[in-house]
């Protein structure tokens, strides 16, 4: 009995020394990692060195992201143009190729270097304040480099940016912070801008502030315009992922009227490769390219499909969709350059192709006549669609577009029924030249139409439409 007892100390003291070891072996595994934390590089960045080398000032800054260590440069210029009272005055400071720092003055006298284009002075106006860490969906950190670019003189850029860059410091993504150039007007008095916690107002009374970071989310109001009218202003919360800008739109605001300034009829986007509707690389420009003249052998159009891929479409009906984008029914159009366009928009070579019918590009009918489209008869437009952008995503081999789309059917007197294009029954009914209004309906209402994935493959111009696909 006596002996059994020891054995219970015994197999006491043993459990006692298990648990302290264990106790100490955790304690220690704690301690370790909380200072392997504390020693982990950390997101930032500091002020490294500014010097005048005698043609340029540069700064030097140390970029910390995902653990790597990284300089980032800004070379400071100083540019003068005479006039007939003296000259005007710039400091641009560049990282790479884009604009982020300047101030532009007009002196009276010629020759004198402004004396602001001194270290001392561009270190105080461009520093790590003009810098910020932004996490992404994929846990990844990316930089926010917010540029300081003053109004005044003939050379200073009338905007503000954020550009996004990646831990590579490529160029992801470049969001306007700031437009001085217009101030929009909103109906019922709407007033989204954003708080100006960037201090890119200054002394200006009006200034509309277009951007802001919030939860590692950027929110952005953006223009989208819409035909004939000032079109809206979407505001849109944009994510990144994998070097990429992804956007969910929140609310929708229609512009009543310019407050000032001069617009151009542009559509934005900020992802890296976007930007205005002139710009082949613009999502309007790409929708345009839908082969929207496509009718299959029982009369369906192409969005009544719930998946048309471009093996689908014929080359007449690619040819007749580029000659709707080059339509003038006063001129003929050169086959050399329709057959470039159906290229571009299609990455389809139908140089070879032979018409042995007259080619319909959604109202008027076209003749192939020596190496020249003429114009041989008008049928009139009775059906179109509208696109409303819900997102997009952009790689550097995909750019996907999502939309709802409304269907518009005209009748002979000029009003018009929009539906949804997998129904026939008309949803609501408009009186002639109120496309404007039918955008907005679309736009207020975008539950009630079905929502489209729309593909294009990265070529050596641009992107092509591959495919379009019904989602809902």
């Amino acid at each position: 009995m006596k002996k059994l007892k020891n054995n219970k100390y015994v197999i006491a003291a043993i459990v006692a020394i298990v648990l302290l070891v264990c106790g100490i072996t955790y304690a220690s595994a704690v301690i370790y990692k909380n200072a392997k934390d504390n020693n982990a590089i950390k997101d930032g960045v500091k002020f490294l060195s500014i010097n005048n080398d005698g043609s340029k000032i540069i700064e030097k800054f140390v970029v910390t992201l995902n653990g790597k260590n990284k300089e980032l440069e800004i070379n400071f210029n100083y540019n003068t143009e005479k006039d007939n009272e003296g000259e005007y005055q710039e400091i641009v400071g560049k990282f790479n190729d884009s604009t982020v720092y300047s101030k532009a003055s007009h002196s009276n006298t010629v020759g004198n270097i402004n004396s602001d284009y001194n270290v001392d002075y561009l270190k105080a106006n461009f520093n790590e304040s003009n810098f910020q860490i932004i996490k992404g969906s994929d846990n990844q950190s990316y930089l926010l480099l917010i540029t300081n670019n003053s109004q005044g003189g003939m050379f200073a850029p009338v905007s503000d940016n954020i550009y996004v860059l990646n831990d590579n410091f490529n160029l992801i993504g470049n969001f306007i912070m700031r437009d001085a150039s217009v101030g929009w007007e909103l109906a019922n008095a709407a007033s989204p801008w954003y708080n100006d916690s960037f201090n890119a107002c200054g002394k200006q009374n009006i200034c509309q502030i277009l951007t802001k970071i919030e939860d590692n989310s950027i929110y952005y109001l953006i223009r989208v315009a819409s035909g004939s009218t000032y079109g809206n202003i979407e505001e849109r919360v944009y994510s990144i992922n994998a070097d990429k800008l992804n956007y969910n739109t929140i609310k929708t605001y229609k512009i009543a009227n310019v407050a000032y300034g001069q617009y151009e009829d542009e559509y934005y986007d900020p992802s890296i490769g976007s930007s205005t509707i002139n710009n082949d690389n613009n999502l309007n420009t790409y929708l345009e390219y839908i082969p929207i003249n496509y009718v299959d052998d029982n009369n369906n159009l192409i969005f009544s499909k719930d998946n048309i891929t471009i093996d689908d479409i014929s080359p007449e009906t690619l040819i007749g969709r580029a000659l709707a984008l080059k339509q003038d029914s006063e001129k003929d159009i050169s086959k050399n350059v329709i057959d470039e366009l159906v290229l571009k928009m299609y990455n389809k070579n139908v140089k070879d192709v032979i018409l042995d019918k007259p080619i319909m590009d959604g109202s008027l009918y076209y003749e192939l006549r020596n190496n020249n489209y003429v114009v041989t008869d008008y049928s009139g437009l009775s059906t179109t669609f509208m696109y409303y952008i819900e997102k997009s995503e952009t790689t550097n081999q995909e750019l996907i577009i999502y939309t709802r789309i409304a269907q518009l059917d005209y009748i002979g007197d000029g009003s018009f029924s929009i539906s949804n294009p997998n129904s026939l029954n008309s949803i609501k009914d408009f009186a002639e030249d109120e496309e404007n209004l039918a955008s907005e309906y679309l736009a207020d209402n975008k539950n009630k139409f079905s929502l489209y994935k729309h593909t294009y493959k990265k070529t050596s111009d641009g992107y092509a439409w591959e495919k379009t696909e019904k989602q809902n």
